[in-house]
């Protein structure tokens, strides 16, 4: 049951508009709430399995985290700073929050991403099947892709039974946000890429006439490669197309360090590098002339770079308590400028500094010391594990991606795509955990 109620979430959070209004994000709490359930009941007939020493202490910096927010909703504000200045723009008095009902929820997602990660990991590794989460996960984001295709090529008028409101020259599927799509379709690719990696690690290749042999038997691979490829594409999204672009290029680093030593494995994997770099450029060259042209324009006109310096003012202003999590539309009111003043700006489009000034400075290296210890374990695992390697490598690639988008945009505030984020991270952490052969065996 619980890999069931796993991928029923995985499944259905794109579709209610990436699960981004608060009706939605409240079911999957729900639902997240009987996984939990559902792992406790199993946990009193079996142990829970090992984790390292430092993947205990990431989990036990993200509860710290989310420990933190819940203080920053309920603690007195005398406590730790005077914010007599800004009570007039809406403070509420008594709180560190500007907004301690939002900051409580945010506290609550949080948490749930923490136990999902958990439910995910437990599960993954006590079936030891992570070539079967990766493929799956694949799909769902292909299927997704699919209907973003057949919706673009029909007139892009929809978003499910909606009018499509924004963006309505770019595809973006079941989501809103171009940005936030391309994102979750970089996920789905690497997802895709890495099964189709073990499928030429387990087969006959020595030249491109044994690749074509191994994907005429399973076609729906490269069709949902080049689909979701070509999903991409058509988003529009610079920062979704860069960040992708090195999330892939990561994954297919590692993956063709994984076997050094092994002669016959480096020429697939040099094959197989060679016909993935000829397909993107193919695809990059036929399918979104308009993604080729605003890659080749500046950003010096891009209006959130008039908004980072003021976040950046709002930080200086309360650098260690933050100003509640989930409160940053609220907060930033007090810092807009005529510049911007007619631009509607609900998130900070760099969620390391929309953190920061959230969360407070100290809260936020938290969190990030937290990430960085679980791209250690993966590192680590990755460098050890010879079977387990390229289901390693999607995790790191992952970390990658998002790092990278982060610094320009709000995707992992979408369930949809924060979710996939935590499975695939989840998946590659009970890879690498998982006792094997080492390396150099």
């Amino acid at each position: 049951m619980l890999r069931f109620l796993i991928f029923f979430l995985l499944a259905l959070s794109p579709l209610p508009l990436a699960s981004a209004r608060p009706i939605w994000q409240w079911t999957w709490v729900c639902v997240i709430a009987l996984m939990t359930l559902v792992l406790c009941i199993r946990t009193l007939r079996t142990r829970l399995p090992e984790m390292p020493g430092l993947m205990r202490w990431a989990i036990g910096l993200v509860g710290g985290f989310i420990v933190w927010g819940f203080v920053q909703a309920w603690l007195p504000v005398g406590h730790f700073v005077d914010v007599g200045a800004l009570s007039a723009e809406g403070m509420v008095p008594g709180v560190l929050s500007v907004n301690p009902s939002a900051t409580l929820a945010v506290s609550l997602y949080f948490l749930a991403h923490l136990l999902f990660f958990i439910c995910v990991f437990v599960t993954c590794r006590r079936e030891q099947d992570p070539a079967r989460f990766v493929r799956n996960l694949g799909i769902i984001v292909a299927l997704y892709a699919l209907y973003g295709f057949a919706v673009f090529v029909t007139g892009n008028k929809y978003i499910l039974w909606f009018e499509k409101w924004a963006n309505p020259e770019y595809l973006t599927a079941t989501f809103v946000n171009r940005n936030s799509f391309a994102a979750y379709a970089g996920l789905g690719l690497l997802c895709l890429l890495t099964h189709a990696h073990t499928q030429m690690r387990t087969n006959s290749i020595n030249n491109i006439e044994d690749l074509v042999h191994v994907f005429t038997r399973v076609w729906w691979l490269p069709v949902s490669i080049l689909l979701v490829t070509f999903s991409l594409m058509l988003t529009g999204s610079r920062a979704g197309f860069i960040s992708v672009a090195l999330g892939v290029a990561t994954l297919l680093l590692l993956n063709i360090l994984g076997g050094r030593g092994e002669r016959t494995w480096q020429r697939k994997k040099l094959i197989s590098a060679v016909a993935i770099t000829v397909a993107a450029i193919g695809i990059f060259s036929f399918s979104s002339d308009d993604l080729g042209d605003r890659l080749s324009v500046g950003v010096g006109n891009d209006a959130r770079l008039a908004v980072y310096p003021l976040v950046v003012d709002a930080i200086a202003d309360q650098p260690a308590a933050g100003f509640g999590l989930g409160t940053f539309e609220e907060s930033f009111r007090i810092y807009r400028t005529s510049t911007i003043r007619d631009l509607y700006f609900d998130r900070g489009h760099n969620d390391y500094l929309e953190l920061a000034m959230t969360a407070g400075i100290p809260a936020a290296l938290v969190l990030l010391l937290a990430f960085a210890m679980a791209a250690l374990v993966l590192w680590r695992g990755w460098r050890h594990s010879r079977s387990m390697g390229p289901y390693i490598a999607p995790g790191l690639a992952a970390m990658v991606q998002l790092a990278a988008h982060s610094l320009v945009d709000f995707s992992l505030q979408m369930p949809a795509v924060s979710y996939l984020w935590v499975a695939v991270i989840a998946v590659s952490l009970a890879a690498a955990t998982k006792r094997n052969e080492p390396r150099g065996a």
